[in-house]
């Protein structure tokens, strides 16, 4: 069956909005499918990227269309004239997000590609969202197309203004264009069920058209990797820092010099692995000396080599910002592929309640809730406790693409 993925966002570009489908595509190409990826074309190729799921893979055929958004502006270096050009693109002709001008050159080229090579299902992923909206247009031209729109962030969540009536206007916009996609769809596949809910709640009645399919880990990405448990009482953190999530890592040290435990003081270790990450300053001399001691800090590695490192810890730490209780990033799907304990900081959420449901180890920001983790993870060190991931297989990729496999239509349906 040949299957198309409309996904403005991926290989050579990195970073983890890209892994999902990445994934999703390899394992789809795996069962014998033959995959198209429609993408916008990126001038760099990131650090981390998931370019090794897709790249060299007869199944795997990628499109790479002129992305129409200014990419000078994705270049690392962001000196004073490329954050203006950003800032001046994204209040003017991008004012929802980087792929609102892309629909001049990917609508024809979609539309042509499904005709020619018969394709039947396809499949689209936000953020960027414009291009749910793009293929809702493919779609009214196309009606025999099964069209499955896959969300991962909210649609409003990246736009953000200090102009509040423009905020309120691009969110009115962003509603409309966003309802119109729905409608198109034949399913709408959402990354975690809280999400799920209230994208049901603001299109009530669309709701029967949304599902969840969870993010998940590859057990191919641990293949040749020591499964023996790792008792050091090190902790790793392999990610983004922003969003406020650093307070995670300031309540840690509080809470740390707090406790004052004796074990704690001379074993615990942090690394972390993040682009973002500004070692934090106190001006209490001996809660400078306790960060000092227990968090270093790491440049980015590939995903591979971050495998192998986080398998060397014990303990694999995620954060959830104060503001974001419900999220669930990715890399606490590999946690649970590698066996580890995990260490998820961050209020009540759909994942806190998931972590805590398989006696993980879980705290909110709150000082108090802090150290009784600290303790507990103290406690499951020194009983060397163990975990496995048979408790997760619904969570690994292979399972998912089964899931996925059931919304599409089959040939001659």
């Amino acid at each position: 069956m040949k299957l198309l993925i409309v996904a403005y966002q991926f290989c050579p570009k990195g970073k983890i909005g890209t892994r999902r489908w990445s994934k999703f595509a390899k394992y789809l190409a795996k069962e014998g499918h033959e995959v198209h990826v429609v993408s916008a074309a990126y001038p760099h190729k990131d650090k981390v990227n998931w370019c090794h799921d897709v790249e060299n893979n007869p199944n795997i055929i990628i499109h790479r269309l002129p992305a129409r958004f200014p990419t000078f502006t994705v270049q690392t270096e962001r000196t004073f004239w490329v954050k203006l050009a950003d800032r001046v693109a994204k209040n003017t002709l991008y004012y929802l997000d980087p792929a609102q001008q892309w629909g001049s050159v990917m609508i024809p080229f979609v539309t042509e590609l499904i005709q020619k090579e018969s394709i039947s299902n396809v499949m689209v992923t936000a953020a960027p969202f414009m291009p749910f909206y793009f293929m809702g247009k493919v779609k009214q031209q196309l009606p025999h197309i099964n069209l499955i729109l896959d969300l991962r962030d909210p649609w409003d969540y990246f736009l953000q203004s200090n102009l509040a009536w423009f905020n309120d206007w691009r969110k009115k916009v962003a509603l409309q264009k966003e309802r119109f996609a729905f409608e198109q769809a034949d399913r709408v596949l959402i990354v975690t069920d809280l999400l799920r809910k209230q994208t049901a709640e603001r299109h009530k009645h669309l709701s029967d058209k949304m599902f969840t399919l969870f993010n998940g880990f590859d057990a191919d990405d641990f293949a040749t990797l020591d499964s023996a448990s790792v008792h050091n009482f090190q902790v790793v953190y392999p990610g983004s820092l922003m969003s406020n999530r650093a307070t995670a890592i300031r309540l840690m040290t509080e809470a740390i010099h707090e406790l004052n435990d004796d074990f704690i003081n001379k074993n615990l270790i942090v690394n972390i692995y993040s682009h973002n990450f500004v070692p934090l300053k106190f001006e209490d001399k001996s809660l400078q000396a306790t960060f000092d001691r227990h968090f270093k800090k790491h440049p980015v590695v590939s995903p591979q080599e971050i495998f192998g490192i986080m398998q060397q810890h014990e303990f694999c730490m995620s954060i959830n910002a104060p503001k974001h209780a419900n999220a669930i990033g990715a890399k606490t799907f590999d946690y649970m592929g590698l066996n580890k304990k995990i260490l998820l900081i961050s209020p009540e959420g759909e994942l806190s309640k998931m972590l805590r449901a398989s006696q993980q180890f879980v705290s909110d920001y709150s000082p108090a809730q802090m150290k009784t983790t600290l303790l507990q993870m103290k406690q499951s060190h020194i009983e060397r406790t163990t975990y496995s991931n048979t408790s997760y297989q619904k969570y690994a990729l292979a399972h998912l693409t089964n899931e996925l496999m059931g919304y599409l239509k089959k040939p001659n349906q």
